[in-house]
């Protein structure tokens, strides 16, 4: 065994981090903070050029992208439900998955949610009055860059719908996703562990699952530690990717005579 498979915690870590819900959050949070940094950061900068700004221009272009991100979200969404939809129907519900962890609709639309409540966070504070000369200008250079951002953000996820939730993109998407699996079955068929020619009896005591589901990952280091310290041995009866029903063995235990 090697210490490669005691990742337990980098594992789950990993599967949060493919969710939507984190980089809507970051680029949410991004947002907000940039426009309520505006009004502190304005007054204390040594230096800010002078730029003419009609009345209202700032707030005009907040308005705009208030408007057309709600919109454009809104249509991105449809478009995510529809092609989860289809890789359901058409290819399987694991499928689904993986186009929900796909990294380009994922920051097209945290961009989207995370401009939409800039601009309202913005516009909530250009008519509470909070924004000095200085903020203004600032706050209207981070408008700016938010809009180019917007701007790449959009070429790139209606490029990107060209392929994206077509057989031929869930295809790629499942072979990709299986090759790494696989490779590490060939090589570590038992995952580290020692195959056991002989099988534990039937009335050994059994861990057993508590819910239906895949099993995703067997941390096989911490195994045989909490085997070696309690002196017992372990026969694992269900290997990642398998599905198990609440009430099917997990393990099998059996202390050690020696």
């Amino acid at each position: 065994m090697t210490g490669r498979f005691n990742r337990g915690w980098v594992q789950r870590l990993r599967v949060q981090l493919r969710k939507m819900w984190v980089r809507v959050v970051l680029y949410s949070l991004a947002g907000v903070l940039l426009a309520l940094l505006a009004p502190l950061i304005g007054p204390i900068l040594p230096y800010v050029p002078k730029i003419d700004l009609a009345s209202g221009s700032v707030d005009a272009l907040l308005n705009i992208i208030a408007s057309s991100m709600l919109a454009v979200t809104t249509f991105s969404m449809s478009i995510l439900v529809g092609a989860y939809g289809s890789a359901t129907s058409n290819a399987t519900p694991r499928a689904t998955r993986l186009l929900e962890e796909d990294r380009t609709a994922q920051t097209a639309v945290s961009i989207f949610i995370g401009s939409f409540l800039f601009s309202i966070v913005g516009i909530i504070g250009l008519s509470a009055g909070l924004y000095s000369d200085n903020a203004r200008v600032l706050l209207f250079v981070a408008t700016l860059g938010d809009i180019a951002l917007i701007a790449w953000a959009l070429v790139r996820w209606v490029n990107h719908l060209n392929d994206f939730g077509r057989m031929s993109d869930i295809i790629a998407r499942i072979e990709t996703a299986a090759k790494p699996a696989a490779r590490l079955y060939r090589d570590y068929p038992a995952l580290g562990a020692v195959p056991r020619s002989d099988i534990l009896s039937e009335d050994a005591p059994m861990v057993m699952a508590d819910q239906s589901g895949y099993v995703q990952y067997i941390d096989i280091e911490k195994l045989q530690t909490l085997a070696d310290h309690l002196k017992m041995k372990v026969e694992i009866r269900r290997m990642p990717g398998k599905y198990v029903h609440r009430g099917e063995p997990l393990l099998r235990l059996r202390l050690q005579t020696h």
